[in-house]
């Protein structure tokens, strides 16, 4: 997509702030039959379905013991497709935004758009969103999610750093998917790589946090191995997971922590 002079062209106009202030109603439709309605025909793989059930049994284990905090599994991630919720995550940090929400470009008040509708055809949707403005001040529409330049969101950012400063021995940070080369986001699992827990990458080739962090490196794609991982704890009692206390398991940029002794009652 942003291939080649003319997509080096879009992505200046499309990908910054600067380019939905120019020329907003191009940015829009471009963002409507390029990115929204893909993203809307998308479903989740067996990757987010496996961490959406990680969280549930993690949950179930939360339930039984009071010592487990009720937030035992977060998922952070830098994707902004809304597909970790899809496929039943609930405890979710979008650290770049996501594309199911839409705010004005001049005030960023948040704006509604109608639920896709798969009967419909991919114009019919770009018609029925192409007039919609702000109800507060007739803003024009964008994406709440990062685009180039603009700083990550607080609250987000926020919940994942603190997530990762939690962790301790005994716990576990799973990296899946990443090249671990985009900043701010990438510094979550180095954060966790000096808390002394266990840290697993998940990766079809090694990264820069492979030869600096040294991690337990599964080569392969995330939807094999998380199911893998999925029936291992299905199988058995996961003693490597961690111990009554403290079994924090973070799966990061797909992925999950619980918090440590001191904010358990949090």
């Amino acid at each position: 997509l942003w291939g080649g002079i003319s997509g080096k062209v879009a992505m200046a106009v499309f990908g910054t702030p600067f380019g939905w202030r120019w020329l907003p109603q191009r940015a829009w439709r471009h963002y409507l039959k390029d990115f929204y309605l893909p993203i809307c025909k998308a479903e989740p793989h067996a990757g987010h379905m496996a961490l959406s059930q990680f969280e549930s049994e993690f949950r179930k284990k939360a339930s039984s013991r009071p010592n487990y905090s009720k937030s035992c599994f977060t998922t952070v991630t830098m994707n902004v497709d809304n597909l970790h919720q899809r496929a039943g995550s609930t405890n979710v940090h979008e650290l770049h935004g996501s594309t199911s929400r839409h705010r004005c470009v001049e005030k960023g008040h948040m704006i509604a758009l109608n639920e896709y509708d798969p009967t419909k055809t991919d114009e019919e949707h770009i018609q029925a969103s192409i007039g919609v403005r702000c109800a507060i001040c007739d803003g024009f529409p964008r994406p709440d999610c990062v685009l180039f330049t603009e700083a990550l969101p607080n609250e987000p950012w926020v919940q994942a750093e603190y997530a990762a400063e939690q962790l301790r021995g005994g716990d576990v940070c799973i990296v899946i998917g990443t090249t671990a080369s985009v900043y701010p986001a990438a510094y979550i699992p180095e954060i966790a790589s000096t808390r002394n827990a266990t840290m697993i990458e998940i990766n079809m080739d090694e990264t820069r946090f492979t030869r600096a962090f040294k991690p337990i490196f599964l080569r392969g794609k995330a939807s094999d191995l998380l199911e893998e991982l999925l029936a291992e704890l299905d199988s058995e009692e996961a003693p490597a997971l961690g111990h009554d206390k403290q079994s924090n398991t973070m799966l990061d940029l797909s992925a999950a922590t619980e918090e440590a002794r001191e904010n358990v009652a949090v």
